[in-house]
């Protein structure tokens, strides 16, 4: 038996937030959705770029974004 697809989202520095939140639901699609975002799916506003950067910094920048996909991506049974 086949597992469900499943679409893996990554979000920029801002997160998980409503505009991402529109994207998925615009896009309609009839697999699986999993975000990976750097806040721990905390919805955070910010006053701009620079902000977010640095609250993405904060958080463990890329290499903490990057160890969480890594980590569910290990958790796939198919591609």
């Amino acid at each position: 038996m086949a597992s469900a697809t499943q679409i893996i989202i990554v979000s920029d520095i801002f997160g998980h937030n409503d505009y991402l939140k529109q994207l998925i639901a615009d896009c309609r699609f009839s697999a699986t959705v999993t975000i990976v975002a750097p806040y721990d799916g905390r919805c955070l506003k910010f006053d701009g770029q620079a902000d977010a950067y640095e609250c993405f910094n904060c958080n463990g920048g890329l290499d903490a974004l990057t160890f969480k996909v890594k980590t569910l991506i290990s958790t796939l049974s198919q591609p």
